[in-house]
């Protein structure tokens, strides 16, 4: 699913503009919050530094980052209390 996070993220102010407006949130929490990689977190963090997005979509994609890079922090601290 990775491959895909950049594509959707590409084609969120798309999905406001067509779509309704309670569906972006969600849509952009599926696709964000579908993931716990490090390299997710990554994804997210390029595409935040060079996208030009409205205000409301760039607060929504950064609420689903703060999820996502809880998932990664939660994932590094068992990886390593299990080590």
């Amino acid at each position: 699913m990775l491959p895909f996070l950049r594509p959707a993220l590409e084609r969120v102010d798309w999905v406001k503009e067509h779509r309704r407006i309670f569906f972006m949130p969600a849509w952009l929490d599926a696709f964000v919050n579908a993931h716990s990689s490090a390299a997710a977190l990554a994804t997210v963090d390029e595409f935040l530094a060079t996208a030009e997005l409205s205000v409301d979509v760039r607060q929504k994609l950064l609420q689903s980052r703060d999820c996502l890079q809880r998932a990664v922090r939660i994932r590094a601290a068992i990886g390593a209390a299990t080590k």
